[in-house]
């Protein structure tokens, strides 16, 4: 029985320290699976529970040999695709463990004492002095192990609040935009992005994060399960809200090109297409029932996105000497991606049957892509974009432009009596918005006053800190003359 590969429970040549320690994997990662190790130590396997200790020979008993496929899929048959990979992926660490004790030398020895070489069930220690601490990293096949996943979630998440939250201000700050139908959907938009991002964390930090930092019996998850339900509920229905707010987003712009520009008249079926449609059930292989939607979503948002570059490529059409306008059309498209979700398309399914070191990358771009898409579609259509500067302005112009009214009303008798200074207002109304939203636009304030008549010098420096107003001091003498002939 002794042999140089070395577990917790004594030393086996390689071809039973594989079996063997393959067998614990499964007894460890799975504690209530379908089998468990037959204790039989000359040639190690998983039996089902259940199994009468004196009567082995008479069940069919599962050799779990790493290499041999055929032994491996029997085993993999009462697990699901990920939980395969992950215990095979332990079998694996196994023997690297066993072949890296093979390949070293003795180790330290202190008085004739040595904590040998051993693989513990979970990782691989080498030889080490008495009274040393050894640490090593968890290994990617446990459960609740990966924190860079979570960290990573963690990180997008934070971001994307922190830029979400802003956006929805700005737009609900300013009437002439959040007045648009358009506005109005990318606020529910960025509102279903936040309540995501919140119970994101929520679960992250409160829910996984305490469970990858305490014993099972002490975690949240095991100690508080109906408010765990709860939030998972929650999480799992802003998710969906997600997709559905997506493909609002491309079933109105798509509306919009096709029936020439009219916008709807109303948002009540907008808003129960985003609140209230989405299948909300956490039951295994019925997932479907969640995922099913959410990709006919992003499908159709697909679909919409071709039409709307059909439309635009025949529109380029009559002008084919301006090839500028093709790269504007092409750029308009690409933004287009991130608000219908269209990149979703990469991490929507999660492969099974990949190795857990391919699982384990696929997770990180996983959370990358979800969980910074709100952060994403709230530079782009919010910070980047120009019409939020613009709306700002003209929020200024129209309330300079009234207290200029009000001042020149007020004073009108002392300036035409002192006829030193003109004022020349240039500026056009114009109606905008989906709600008949009237604001100033392109107003130009100039004012031009001489430096050699006291009664308008304060009136200047009350405007000249105004960056709204143009002001322009000059002492022109003809133009005041001009006005005093007249």
């Amino acid at each position: 029985m002794e042999g140089p590969c070395r577990d917790t429970l004594g030393s086996f040549n390689e071809s039973v320290f594989a079996l063997w320690t393959c067998s614990l994997c499964y007894s460890y990662l799975f504690p209530n699976g379908h089998y468990k190790p037959s204790m039989n130590l000359d040639k190690p396997s998983l039996v089902p529970f259940g199994t009468p200790v004196d009567n082995l020979s008479s069940y069919n008993a599962v050799y779990p040999d790493i290499k041999n496929e055929m032994s491996l899929k029997m085993a993999c048959a009462s697990l699901d695709g990920k939980d395969c990979q992950r215990w095979k992926s332990c079998c694996r660490s196994a023997v690297q463990c066993c072949e890296r004790q093979l390949s070293m030398q003795s180790g330290p020895q202190s008085n004739g004492h040595l904590c040998p070489r051993t693989w513990d069930g979970w990782g691989c220690f080498d030889d080490t002095s008495p009274s040393q601490t050894v640490s090593i990293l968890c290994p990617s096949f446990i459960k609740y192990g990966n924190e860079q996943v979570v960290y990573v979630s963690t990180t997008c998440s934070t971001l994307s609040l922190l830029l979400l939250i802003p956006a929805c201000g700005i737009f609900l700050w300013f009437r002439q935009l959040r007045t648009q139908h358009r506005i109005k959907l990318h606020i529910s938009l960025f509102a279903s992005f936040i309540l995501t991002a919140m119970l994101t964390l929520v679960w992250d930090i409160r829910v996984y994060g305490d469970r990858l930092r305490k014993p099972v019996q002490e975690a949240f998850m095991t100690q508080s399960e109906a408010t765990c339900k709860v939030i998972y509920f929650l999480w799992r229905y802003a998710r969906c809200t997600n997709y559905f707010w997506m493909f609002c987003e491309g079933l109105y712009l798509h509306q919009l090109i096709v029936n020439a520009f009219q916008s709807p008249k109303r948002m009540v079926l907008y808003y129960l297409l985003g609140w209230g449609k989405c299948w909300i059930k956490n039951a295994g292989g019925y997932e479907l029932i969640i995922y099913a939607p959410n990709l006919l979503c992003i499908v159709i948002n697909f679909i919409f996105l071709l039409s709307i570059l059909r439309i635009l490529l025949t529109q380029l059409q009559a002008h084919p000497n301006e090839p500028g306008n093709f790269r504007r059309a092409l750029k308009a498209t690409f933004v287009l991606v991130p608000l219908f979700g269209l990149q979703l398309f990469l991490v929507i399914y999660r492969p099974v049957h990949f190795a857990v070191e391919t699982l384990y990358i696929f997770e990180i771009i996983s959370k990358l892509v979800i969980d910074s898409q709100g952060a994403v579609i709230a530079l782009i259509f919010c910070y980047f974009n120009g019409e939020r500067p613009n709306g700002r302005r003209r929020g200024r112009q129209r309330k300079t432009w009234s207290d200029i009214t009000q001042w020149t009303r007020k004073s009108f008798a002392e300036t035409w009596s002192l006829l030193t200074d003109r004022v020349i207002v240039e500026g056009t109304g114009q109606e905008t918005g989906d709600n008949d939203d009237k604001y100033i636009s392109g107003s130009v304030i100039i004012i031009k006053m001489s430096k050699i008549m006291e009664g308008l010098v304060q009136r200047r420096s009350e405007y000249a800190s105004r960056p709204e107003i143009i002001i322009r001091g000059e002492s022109i003498y003809g133009d005041i003359s001009s006005l005093t002939e007249r």
